[in-house]
């Protein structure tokens, strides 16, 4: 915490030398804007100098994480670890906190920092800019390769026939989804040992104890009562539901989404436009900045397809097929029975041959390795 400085009265802004809004795109760029030692650096003095004069903001340094402190131009004794390097004209620098130059220059000290503030984004967005448009040429010509890989046609065409061939099928799978999140589950019918019980004591409640079939030979076999119960009792069933897993591979299976190769082919030439809209002019700050996230946002997706691709293989798992088949069955209301064999899922029509669907063994996801490459690069 630094000492309270003196009560000042701030400059006019007019005295205020702008100088950050005077450096190039090639300035910025080669500025460094912060410092791990600023003890180290050139004409550090510990005194404020006597001048009128309102040094730039130079550059900032932030030395948590460490054991080292720093003398704010304020204080007595280090304490300090985060603040700020300002420069007079004639090189001589100085270490105060945000606090304590707000308070000596007042809103000159807010003008100087927002200009300094806005260099240093401004810097950051161009390096980004930079590095977009250095990677820009391998990000298109993976793009490319992506859109004609064998691997998408392999994906739609096993997906489009998995539709068409078991409609009734996907449709379950659809609203599983939808109101499940995709958990899959069997049905199965058990004995309900608790109403038997309360049927049991109800009856006993109203009248003499009404006995099972299996009751009265158990009874016959002891020697004991032979009369007859005033009516037969069957067992009680009820159904169950067992979680058996969640559904992998919910984009293949599931319905509602176009096809991943237009969806790639309308990725490419979004990007080839946001790359031309890349231009040398950096005072829209603003509009670089969405420029930037519109190709982050790009790459995004593609790397979502290729995600999209990959879970086919997490979708013919032998256990996800295997878990698909119980809760199909357990639904089923056409007489169709579905079972797995060796990565193959089968359905079994009551009147019909049976449908195969079965993953492709030339099946291949294309690398991810070029499009992170460029998601690094337009990221920073």
């Amino acid at each position: 915490m630094c000492d309270d400085p003196q009560e000042e009265v701030a400059l006019p802004v007019q005295a205020v030398e702008r100088y950050w809004t005077r450096l190039t795109e090639q300035d910025l760029l080669a500025t460094e804007f912060t410092t791990n030692n600023p003890t180290e650096l050139a004409g550090l003095v510990e005194e404020r100098p006597e001048t009128e004069e309102i040094p730039i903001v130079e550059m900032l340094y932030d030395l948590r994480g460490t054991d080292k402190k720093v003398r704010c131009v304020h204080d007595r004794y280090d304490n300090h670890q985060r603040g700020i390097v300002m420069r007079y004209r004639d090189g001589r620098r100085i270490l105060v906190g945000r606090d304590c130059a707000r308070k000596i220059w007042g809103v000159n000290f807010d003008l100087l920092i927002k200009d300094f503030d806005l260099a240093k984004d401004t810097a950051y967005y161009l390096r980004r800019r930079n590095a977009a448009r250095d990677a820009g040429p391998n990000f298109l010509a993976s793009l490319a390769e992506l859109r004609q890989a064998p691997a998408i046609g392999l994906y739609q065409n096993l997906k489009s026939d998995f539709r068409r061939r078991l409609p009734g099928l996907a449709s379950d799978i659809d609203d599983l989804i939808y109101e499940r999140d995709g958990m899959l589950f069997r049905d199965e019918r058990v004995r309900d040992l608790m109403a038997e019980q309360r049927r049991a004591e109800k009856a006993n409640e109203e009248g003499p104890p009404i006995r099972t079939q299996a009751a009265k030979r158990y009874l016959q076999a002891m020697g004991g009562q032979k009369d007859e119960p005033k009516k037969q009792l069957n067992p009680i069933y009820t159904t169950i539901q067992t979680q058996l897993g969640m559904l992998e591979g919910q984009d293949f299976f599931g319905g509602g989404t176009e096809p991943i190769g237009l969806r790639v082919s309308e990725y490419e030439k979004r990007a080839i436009s946001g790359l031309r809209q890349l231009g040398d002019d950096h005072e829209y700050l603003e509009m670089l900045r969405n420029r930037l996230k519109g190709l982050t946002e790009i790459v995004d997706g593609v790397i979502g397809e290729i995600d999209r691709l990959d879970a086919l293989s997490a979708a013919f798992a032998p256990h996800n097929l295997s878990w698909l088949a119980q809760w199909a069955n357990s639904i089923s209301k056409d007489g169709t029975r579905y079972r797995t064999e060796q990565g193959t899922f089968i359905a079994a029509p009551d009147r019909d041959d049976d449908i195969l669907l079965r993953f492709p063994s030339n099946y291949r996801v294309p690398s991810r390795e070029p499009f992170m490459a460029f998601r690094e690069a337009v990221t920073g």
